[in-house]
């Protein structure tokens, strides 16, 4: 336990610095500042000052003014929030829009600690029962869902903290080895689209492509369709499109790709 505090005190100190760091604005603050500020003492301010520096999280001026202001990673994550929350703000429209247009079920999914969060989804009429696969709040293990794969394979960082759990049997088609989902990633890499076939559910299929912003999976696009557990999974070239003229619009609109 006191390990635990510990931790939480370190955190706490580098936080008050990066806090300080922050009001001072453009211009940065000192050690003596940041000092006066906090009541953290010198040395203790120029350790974590250290270690802020090589995480990117600030940044010293130059011309030797002593001067430290936030880092690149600190503006980045701001960044990457804003559009994650616009991402889920313009949501409920794009599952809306396609649910009409392609007549299937569509969902909105983030990444949140190694499991798909659905956001927003709309469904279509249907007897089928895939709707139940996409209500908002469900979560769902990202090795077994298409949405899921996508995060991965767009994400490096994300895979390797992934791979290091047991990767859970949900159907007989569930992947269940890291090699086998390493193959399957390098193939999503390449056609920049990701499926689920009766991986979750038996006789639900599932297509889904990544929203980006710059290199960053800001979160995915995907639909679901009753598909007979017998047969392959091959998602029709039309609605594949529809789905990735979508991924791409929605992009623009919170800032990200445009290509």
């Amino acid at each position: 336990m006191a390990g635990h505090w510990g931790q939480i005190e370190t955190v706490g100190i580098t936080f008050a610095i990066l806090d300080c760091i922050s009001s001072a604005g453009p211009a940065g603050a000192d050690v003596t500042t940041i000092e006066r500020e906090t009541s953290i003492p010198r040395r203790t301010v120029y350790r974590h000052l250290a270690n802020a520096q090589e995480l990117g999280l600030v940044e010293a001026r130059g011309n030797g003014s002593g001067l430290y202001r936030l880092g690149n990673t600190v503006g980045q994550w701001v960044v990457n929030q804003s559009r994650q929350r616009r991402f889920v703000t313009l949501s409920d429209d794009y599952v809306t829009r396609l649910a009409r247009s392609t007549g299937t079920t569509v969902h909105c999914t983030v990444y949140d600690h190694g499991s798909v969060l659905t956001v927003a989804s709309a469904q279509r009429h249907s007897k089928d029962g895939e709707c139940s696969l996409a209500i908002p709040g469900t979560r769902r293990p990202a090795h077994a869902t298409a949405s899921g794969k996508v995060f991965l394979a767009f994400n490096p960082r994300l895979l390797k903290s992934y791979v290091i759990r047991p990767l859970v049997a949900l159907t007989e088609e569930t992947i269940t080895s890291t090699a086998a989902l390493r193959e399957e990633i390098e193939t999503i890499k390449r056609h920049g689209f990701a499926i689920d076939e009766h991986e979750f559910q038996k006789g639900i299929c599932c297509v889904s492509v990544p929203v980006k912003a710059g290199e960053e999976v800001i979160g995915a696009l995907s639909m679901s369709l009753p598909w007979p557990a017998e047969q392959p999974f091959r998602p029709d070239p039309k609605l594949l499109d529809e789905l990735l003229v979508a991924a791409k619009e929605f992009a623009q609109l919170i800032g990200g790709n445009d290509e």
